[in-house]
């Protein structure tokens, strides 16, 4: 297929001459096998392509089970089909194979066209001649040459090396992702990146136990039965033996240290652990984490031998109730970095080298470290931290030669192309790959309609996939809309959708800002919310026409509860003050900020005459006369009308209504609406088969017909395995490739 000319369909453009596939001119990361599958399909463009064909040209010579094309050929659909498009531009013919749909415009290759654009040059007019050329100036000697070369490769290198290192990740491609009902935590790659060691639940979710699965495959294998709950899987540096924790249900406490081989058959206790383990380089002895001798209350590291013979102390403790945890040897050198836990977020990362019996503290993030790995020849640490308010991944240089070199020295930077919420993770650079898990809920946003009741029955009710719940979704001034927080595109983003779940449109991609409290203007043309920006949420609004996001606030603090005046000419806001809150009133206009309350308050809604403003404060509802000054008292006017107020969560309030949750069963829910124009309270009819403690949100539509509800379900477990990530330069990809190659594991050499 290499006859020297390249592909182009949409954006996308192939070239066989050079093995590489661009989108919109940038470079896209692929297998080799997966750009021959799409290059082979693409070729034949209307032609159907049979399995037969593609094991014959793609994996020639090779034993291959019908799944494997069905993996390749869904990797290559979410890679070249676009998220709104309807029909995949490969198409499945039952039992026959597939074909590439969409029209292939057939071009010269760059490589072809360079070749002949020298060919001709050469012999024509325009010929560079060699003679009396610059060149005449330059030594000829061969010992200047093979300098001027040397500086020439070497000035290359130390270039490419700084910007491939100033790159957090080149690319991503996501090798697999799936979800099953359980916890999947405590991932870990084999040495040669084959399989990732995790723990999880079963299908009854029942205990705890290890699984195998290849890197590729969502399917996965149980390596242990045990009904005592195993956890913490850590493969030997040899891949042959895989260390875990065994939980007995009678003493939570304290662990035994387990040691299996990679087929679950011979199994051994090497030893006791208070919650963590990690294999030296050698694969002789562990470090485990027990309670110091010195200190019962704190726990500390220990070096142990897997005969249980010896046992040696590593660190001490600093003070009463100090935790060392998830210890990680280095490879190249004699020290173990591990995590030290001094309060209930998180903690930071310590080195401790065993020759010295030194331990000095690496990250200085407040304890907000909740995992980390070693990074690039342990020169630095991956890590995931709440300095941003959410779990996210960022990399931490170490102080040295290295780090000093390309300016990362003691500075963490945040992996912007990862997820929010990671809990953990586990990574290998070579090949290099990259797996997190998430611990996320089962939640569902459904849009019940009252009206359609009837009968005394349920009601009708709708879901609204992959919905975030974060704020219930809320409905326009007519009701006839919804705006509401969803990923259905891949990226999480502002979304409109009918009363009846139909016909969603996003508006606007959130990036890597997080965003909550959406709110409609009167008019329905602009909704206003508050985003998360490195730590800080500020104030922004959006046309219903999904115009560009526009920012109103550039405070240094917190902007939080957004909502609009009863004329739309102003939105209301809540920014924190020491341990009170104060509410703002912002001219979207003049951009003048006023102070209307500053004794405390949140959820500011301003009443339906645009004279007073309610809000929350200690559980009670408060009207406020917007012509007080701001010393003055405000006024209770309904003191605890609900059961109890949570903003955000079982209480909405609009300038005519507000509505909250009312605790009669754990059967069904009942909504209690209170009119603020005429005082009275009504109740809705109960709506069965949701329990208030399963509801996360809630929203009304003006006319009492549609709630909007966030239910949450129970929990699942994610992991996603990432490939084609890098962060190194490229002299120390060389080296870490040969003591990983040649000092390390030496038989892989000789094998090849």
């Amino acid at each position: 297929m290499s006859d020297g000319y390249a592909y182009e369909f949409g954006k996308f453009r192939i070239d066989p001459v050079v093995r590489k596939i661009t989108c919109d001119g940038q470079l896209v990361n692929i297998r080799p096998r997966h750009f021959d599958l799409l290059l082979l399909l693409v070729s034949k463009q209307g032609e159907v392509v049979t399995r037969e064909e593609i094991i014959d040209q793609v994996w020639t010579g090779s034993i291959i089970e019908d799944g494997n094309i069905s993996l390749a050929i869904h990797l290559l659909r979410r890679l070249i089909d676009e998220p709104d498009q309807k029909d995949s531009r490969i198409l499945t013919i039952p039992k026959r194979g597939y074909t590439f749909t969409t029209e292939v415009r057939k071009i010269l290759s760059e490589e072809s066209q360079l070749s002949s654009w020298t060919s001709i040059s050469s012999d024509g007019p325009f010929s560079i001649t060699r003679r009396g050329s610059w060149l005449k100036f330059i030594p000829q000697t061969w010992l200047f040459r093979a300098g001027l070369i040397v500086l020439v490769l070497l000035i290359a290198l130390l270039l490419g090396s700084y910007l491939i290192f100033k790159s957090t990740i080149r690319s991503l491609t996501v090798l697999a992702q799936y979800s099953i009902p359980s916890y999947q935590l405590d991932p870990d790659f084999s040495p040669d990146g084959r399989f990732l060691a995790f723990s999880g639940l079963g299908e009854r979710a029942d205990n705890e136990d290890i699984y195998l699965k290849t890197v590729d495959q969502a399917q996965r294998i149980r390596l242990t039965i045990h009904p005592d709950a195993e956890r913490n899987p850590v493969w030997s540096p040899d891949g042959k033996r895989i260390a875990f924790l065994r939980w007995p249900r009678s003493n939570q406490g304290m662990a035994r240290v387990m040691v299996t081989d990679s087929k679950g058959e011979q199994e051994v206790e090497v030893g006791r652990s208070r919650g963590a383990l990690g294999w030296m380089p050698d694969g002789r002895s562990l470090v485990i984490s027990d309670i110091d001798a010195h200190a019962t209350a704190s726990t500390v590291l220990f070096l142990a031998s897997l005969d249980g013979n010896e046992r040696r102390q590593l660190t001490s403790a600093i003070s009463p109730g100090t935790i060392d945890t998830m210890p990680r040897a280095a490879r190249f050198s004699n020290r173990v970095a591990f995590l030290r836990l001094t309060g209930e977020r998180g903690g930071d990362i310590h080195l401790h080298d065993i020759a010295s019996g030194q331990t000095t503290q690496i990250t200085h993030e407040k304890g907000e470290v909740t995992f980390f790995h070693w990074g690039v020849r342990e020169g630095g640490f991956y890590l995931v931290s709440n300095r941003s308010g959410v779990s996210r991944l960022w990399y931490f240089g170490i102080p040295g030669w290295v780090s000093t070199i390309y300016g990362q020295a003691a500075s963490a930077r945040l992996v912007e192309q990862m997820p929010y919420q990671l809990s953990q993770f586990t990574l290998l650079s070579s090949p290099p790959l990259l797996t997190y898990s998430r611990q996320i809920e089962d939640n569902q946003v459904r849009i019940i309609d009252l009206a359609g009741q009837g009968g005394g029955g349920n009601p009708q009710w709708c879901q609204l996939p992959k919905a975030r719940l974060d704020q219930p979704p809320q409905f326009s001034p007519t009701g006839d809309q919804v705006a509401y927080l969803s990923s259905e595109s891949g990226e999480d983003g502002v979304w409109l959708a009918k009363s009846n779940c139909s016909d969603r449109i996003r508006l606007a991609n959130t990036g890597t800002g997080r965003i909550s409290h959406l709110r409609w203007s009167p008019d329905g043309s602009r909704l206003v919310y508050e985003q998360l920006i490195d730590g800080q949420s500020e104030i922004w609004t959006i046309g219903r026409d999904g115009s560009t996001p526009l920012r109103l606030t550039w405070n240094r603090t917190d902007d939080l509860d957004p909502s609009w005046s009863a004329d739309g000419g102003a939105i209301y806001y809540v920014q924190p003050d020491g341990t009170k809150e104060r509410i703002l009133r912002l001219s979207t206009e003049s951009r003048e900020t006023v102070t209307i309350l500053a004794d405390g308050g949140r959820e500011p809604v301003e009443s339906a005459d645009g004279r007073g403003l309610y809000f929350v404060r200690n559980g009670d509802l408060f009207l406020r006369d917007l012509a007080a000054k701001v010393e003055d008292p405000s006024r209770q006017v309904l003191k605890r009308p609900f059961d109890d107020l949570n903003p955000g969560r079982n209480l909405q309030i609009t300038p005519f209504s507000a509505t909250s949750i009312a605790i009669e069963s754990d059967a069904a829910i009942v909504l209690d609406y209170l009119d603020l124009l005429t005082g009275k309270m009504v109740k809705s009819l109960p709506i069965d088969g949701i329990r208030p403690s399963m509801v996360k949100g809630i929203g009304v539509s003006a006319d009492r017909r549609y709630v909007s509800i966030n239910l949450r379900l129970g929990s699942l477990g994610e992991l996603s395995t990432v490939e084609g990530w890098r962060l190194k330069p490229f002299t120390e990809y060389l080296l870490d490739r040969f003591n990983h190659e040649v000092l390390f594991y030496p038989e892989r050499l000789w094998r090849r």
